[in-house]
């Protein structure tokens, strides 16, 4: 009998261990998103120069599951140069979130056609620290961030709610007073 029990309360802290790891997730990403909002809101005083597009290009990458599923994922690879007090430097920041590969292709596409190799743009750099720079002074996929933060929490906070009510441990047993 003790062993089933041992063995039941390993199981329990392990589903706990992988909630607690799903609400992390959640809040992680909201924590990103927090502090993406908050450079996109200091970099209102963010200088101006302009710059050039050195490259452009979608780059494709196209995954295979171990049921043979294939995925495509995107992203607009763009990288600009600009100057600063006769000091070159170079990004691939479009904005405070880029960077995440996506499954719109077509979105993808439009931001390789909006800065097309060879093309003059403005560049939004930081006086303090000039090697960060961004072509668009915001954040992206605010509602998506938000929504999955949201199902990752929701997810964790719901299956520990549930393993524990079923099989409660025995020190909550104790506090509730059942």
């Amino acid at each position: 009998m003790a062993t089933a029990v041992q063995s039941n309360s390993w199981v329990l802290i392990l589903i706990i261990f992988f909630c607690l790891v799903f609400i992390g997730i959640g809040i992680g990403m909201l924590v990103k998103l927090m502090k993406n909002f908050s450079k996109a809101r200091l970099s209102k005083n963010w200088l101006a120069t302009p710059g050039k597009i050195l490259f452009s290009e979608l780059d494709a990458l196209t995954t295979t599951d171990e049921d043979g599923y294939q995925t495509t994922t995107y992203i607009a690879n763009i990288i600009f140069e600009y100057q600063v007090d006769k000091t070159s430097f170079k990004c691939d920041c479009i904005n405070f979130d880029y960077g995440m590969r996506t499954s719109n292709r077509s979105k993808q596409q439009s931001i390789v056609e909006q800065y097309p190799a060879g093309s003059q743009v403005t560049v939004y750099y930081d006086p303090d620290e000039p090697e960060q720079a961004v072509l668009e002074k915001r954040v992206n996929g605010v509602f998506t961030t938000i929504m999955v933060s949201a199902v990752f929490i929701l997810i964790g906070v719901i299956v520990a709610v549930m393993s524990l009510g079923v099989n409660p441990p025995i020190f909550l047993k104790n506090l509730l007073g059942n």
